[in-house]
């Protein structure tokens, strides 16, 4: 990722972290980030290589604000493209992580889909 970024800069790049608070399905902390590209292609390009296992990532927002300390693993994980930007959103379930699951699936979908 590091390496695509120093040889396509991109325009400009937005992160969020929040959580969610379901009584009946846990809690839910969600990473949303998006990047505009240059272009069209090269936001393609992109989102492919994001979505390739083991590529890396935009590092999420800390709580802290200092370091990645969310524990984002990709088990709940989408992303998106309209024209020359590309959103992804992850979510990880903390706590009751069965309940928290489909929680964290819906966020996913929810902040993809625009």
């Amino acid at each position: 990722m590091r390496e695509f970024f120093l040889q396509h800069p991109c325009e400009a790049l937005f992160r969020a972290l929040f959580e969610i608070r379901d009584g009946r399905r846990g809690v839910v902390r969600v990473a949303v980030t998006s990047v505009d590209m240059p272009d069209i292609d090269l936001a393609v390009r992109y989102q492919e290589l994001i979505d390739g296992k083991g590529t890396g990532t935009v590092r999420p927002l800390a709580r802290d604000g200092r370091g990645d300390d969310t524990g984002f693993d990709g088990v709940a994980y989408e992303s998106a493209r309209e024209g020359s930007t590309v959103v992804i959103s992850q979510a990880e379930p903390i706590g009751r992580v069965g309940r928290a699951l489909d929680l964290a699936e819906d966020a996913v979908n929810a902040a993809t889909s625009g």
